[in-house]
């Protein structure tokens, strides 16, 4: 349309009209115009396709997401955690140099790293992603499943840390066994980079995020208890439990993750430590929460 055929479909003044206009009649046309322009703005904003934003790549450690895994995988120096044998797919050189990206941040973070090293793998079966694997030797002794079968198997303390820090970040975690495995070791292999998906919505992270905490400091706890009880054992304990109870009830969180924690023991002894443990760790993960 050209452009005095366009200012007269808008009905907008020549510049000798505007000379002669008083002042209110300017401040009107112009009011007029922005709201045209307003208009205009919102249906083209309305039509045009926004690109969506790109997720987060998995094994990106910029600077915000460096800091937050530290957080969510710093441990304490007094408690008893295995230490990682970290390892990548020997043919993928990217999940190689994303294994020595987290064997820094895993080192950084408290962890003993198994020889200090990435190790090559060739993996049975390849997968995307970060797989945990431990040793279990009762596993092993049971009959060979089909590839597409597996085995449920309790968790340790430290791949649920672990396993919780990752899915926090939104990161897919994968499970697998590994004879070659010390018995204090587990591993942390690299596979190709997956996708990131979000496992909760962020203010329920913000929510189960202290819990993790919890964890941690409740297996520093543990180790201290782990021989025979003491008078220090038994005032760490309590503080833990109060402070963990006080959370809970402060928190939001539904009255069956309260029940839950509450039926655990009381005694401050490593076996029932570790009870309370396995019912933050379930409702960190957003089980049994209802």
């Amino acid at each position: 349309m050209p452009l005095e055929a366009m200012r007269r479909f808008l009905h907008l003044p020549t510049k000798s009209q505007w000379r002669g206009w008083t002042l209110p009649t300017k401040q009107t046309t112009i009011s007029y115009v922005v709201a045209i322009a307003s208009i205009i703005f919102a249906f083209i904003s309305w039509r045009w396709p926004y690109a969506p934003i790109p997720p987060a790549k998995a094994y990106d450690l910029d600077a915000p997401r460096r800091a937050k895994f530290l957080s969510l995988l710093q441990i304490p120096s007094d408690a008893h955690f295995r230490r990682l044998r970290i390892g990548c797919t020997a043919w993928s050189e990217a999940s190689c140099i994303a294994a020595g990206n987290f064997l820094k941040l895993f080192s950084e973070a408290g962890w003993q790293i198994e020889e200090g090293r990435v190790f090559k793998m060739e993996p049975s079966i390849p997968v995307n992603g970060m797989t945990i694997a431990s040793r279990n030797d009762r596993l092993a002794r049971l009959p060979q499943l089909p590839p597409h079968l597996g085995r449920w198997a309790k968790a340790n303390v430290s791949a649920s840390v672990i396993t919780v820090a990752f899915r926090f970040m939104d990161n897919p975690v994968n499970f697998s066994s590994d004879p070659e495995l010390a018995d204090d070791a587990l591993g942390v292999y690299f596979g190709p980079e997956p996708l990131t998906h979000s496992m909760m919505p962020k203010s329920e992270k913000e929510v189960r995020e202290p819990l993790l905490r919890f964890i941690k400091s409740g297996e520093a706890i543990k180790n201290l208890c782990s021989g025979e009880q003491t008078v220090t054992c038994s005032t760490n304990f309590a503080s833990w439990s109060a402070s963990v109870s006080a959370y809970l009830k402060a928190s939001g969180l539904s009255q069956k993750a309260l029940d839950e924690w509450g039926i655990s023991s009381n005694n401050a002894s490593a076996p029932n430590i570790e009870k309370k443990q396995d019912s933050l760790i379930l409702l960190s993960l957003k089980v049994g929460d209802a």
